[in-house]
């Protein structure tokens, strides 16, 4: 697939995050717990006035029935949902985090 054929999907966006995620781990390097990760995401999310919700939970619905709860890490520009994984020694390992594309939804709607 040649992706210069295609246009990329929240292109500005992902790199915003995959520039906030390379700087905190140049920071904080390899060896601590995830939500040190996504507080020190929150931190350079903030710093760089990058929009972001922490832990937003959304109700999971299933034909019309409420089923569960559904929290992301991190939900940024609020169109973003991020995983944060503890970063592997290679650094595609940190870079593997789970980045879906989501619509903004009420809170009774799953994401």
């Amino acid at each position: 697939m040649n992706a210069n054929k295609h246009e990329l999907l929240l292109q500005k966006e992902v790199y915003a995050l995959v520039g906030c995620a390379l700087e905190v781990l140049n920071v904080r390097g390899h060896g601590l717990h995830e939500k040190v990760y996504e507080n020190c995401l929150c931190v350079e999310f903030r710093l760089r006035n990058i929009s972001y919700n922490q832990q937003e939970r959304h109700q999971v619905l299933y034909k019309g029935e409420l089923v569960g709860d559904y929290i992301p890490d991190l939900v940024v520009q609020g169109k973003l949902i991020v995983r944060v994984y503890q970063p592997a020694r290679d650094i595609d390992g940190w870079l593997t985090c789970t980045c879906r594309l989501s619509q903004r939804r009420s809170s009774r709607s799953s994401p």
